[in-house]
C-alpha cells in the first residue's frame, strides 16, 4: 500500500532561495516541488520497492496521436519497452474518483498500457485493460519479466 509518510522520508529535498525543490529518480535532476511531484515521485520509490525497475520508468513524455501538450505522468515498459503501466499522479490535495479518470482513459487509448493507475498518495487505484473496458484491481499489477 502507497503511505505518503512512509516515503516521503525518503525523498532528495531541498530550498534554495527561499524555493524547495525535489529530486526526480528518472530524470535525474531537481524540480520545483509541487503536489503532484511530490505523489510522483514517492510513486516512484513505491515503485521499485515492488520490484519495478528503475531503468523501465518514463516521466512526462509526449503521448503520439494525442495533442502535443498533453504528457503522461508515468509509465512503466516491459521487457520489450511496450506499456505495462500507465500511471496518473494528482495532487494529494485532490479527491479521486472510484472509477477510471476520462484523462487517463483517453491517455490509455493511445499507449494500450494493459494496466493503469491513478493515485493521489493518499488513494491509489489501479485498474486491468481487458478489450474496451477497465476491471478494478486490489492492488499494485507484478511486475515480472516476460519471456
Amino acid at each position: 500500500m502507497l503511505d505518503l509518510n512512509h516515503y516521503s522520508t525518503r525523498l532528495k529535498l531541498k530550498v534554495l532561495n527561499e524555493k524547495r525543490y525535489i529530486w526526480d529518480f528518472i530524470r535525474k535532476k531537481w524540480l520545483v516541488l509541487q503536489p503532484e511531484e511530490f505523489v510522483r515521485q514517492v510513486m516512484i520509490l513505491y515503485l521499485m520497492d515492488n520490484g519495478y525497475p528503475v531503468g523501465k520508468m518514463s516521466v512526462e513524455r509526449s503521448i503520439k496521436g494525442i495533442k502535443k501538450y498533453n504528457r503522461f505522468d508515468l509509465l512503466v515498459y516491459d521487457n520489450k519497452f511496450k506499456p505495462y503501466l500507465l500511471i496518473e499522479c494528482k495532487s494529494f490535495e485532490e479527491k479521486l474518483k472510484e472509477d477510471i479518470d476520462i484523462q487517463i482513459g483517453s491517455y490509455n487509448d493511445a499507449i494500450k498500457s494493459p494496466y493503469i493507475c491513478i493515485s493521489n498518495g493518499i488513494n491509489t487505484h489501479y485498474f486491468k485493460r481487458i478489450e474496451n473496458h477497465y476491471e478494478k484491481l486490489d492492488g499494485i499489477p507484478e511486475y515480472f519479466i516476460k519471456g
